[in-house]
């Protein structure tokens, strides 16, 4: 049903289009100066020259960074670079390169169909989080929400090795008589 009424807009808009050309002129304008020529811009310009000092202020320190709030960047990644430094990054690499992983085995049956869709989830907000973070944010903090997906991510697996090990002891341990 949403294709479908998503399919009709869109043939709704471009007999419109084919109408009168002229229609869309305000959305044309409005999506070339936000998005194709913003780095002409006066704000543009600002936010590059602030990137920079951002990136001179990592290498001034010696890739040690300046610290959490000590720099204005417009970008998350050039944020963290800039303010916790070589080390910081690495390790907030480490706590991102978890997401990827998986809670167990797909399909195996031995990890409990619920905090499988836990994990799963906390794991799309986590990655949601950050890629709005890295958009918008100018602060090499990912936020709370990214720490509590995390730990939540964390616990889902440490629950998930549990309930596989006690399942491989109650089949492999031989009873004793």
């Amino acid at each position: 049903m949403l294709f479908a009424l998503t399919l009709l807009a869109v043939i709704i808009a471009f007999s419109v289009y084919l109408y009168n050309d002229r229609q869309f002129a305000l959305f044309e304008e409005l999506l070339e100066s936000v998005v194709f020529n913003k780095q002409s811009s006066a704000s543009g310009q600002a936010r590059a020259q602030w990137n920079l000092m951002s990136l001179q202020s990592f290498f001034d320190t010696r890739t040690l960074g300046v610290g959490f709030g000590s720099s204005r960047a417009s970008r998350w990644i050039v944020a963290v670079i800039s303010q916790i430094g070589l080390l910081g990054a690495r390790s907030l690499a480490a706590l991102v390169m978890e997401l990827p992983r998986s809670v167990g085995q797909p399909r195996s049956g031995q990890v409990d169909p619920e905090v499988r869709a836990l994990h799963d989830s906390a794991r799309a907000c986590a990655l949601a989080w950050l890629v709005g973070a890295s958009i918008v944010s100018g602060s090499a903090d990912p936020g709370l929400p990214f720490f509590v997906a995390l730990a939540t991510i964390l616990a889902c697996r440490t629950q998930a090795q549990g309930s596989s090990l006690r399942i491989g002891e109650a089949t492999s341990t031989p009873v004793r008589q």
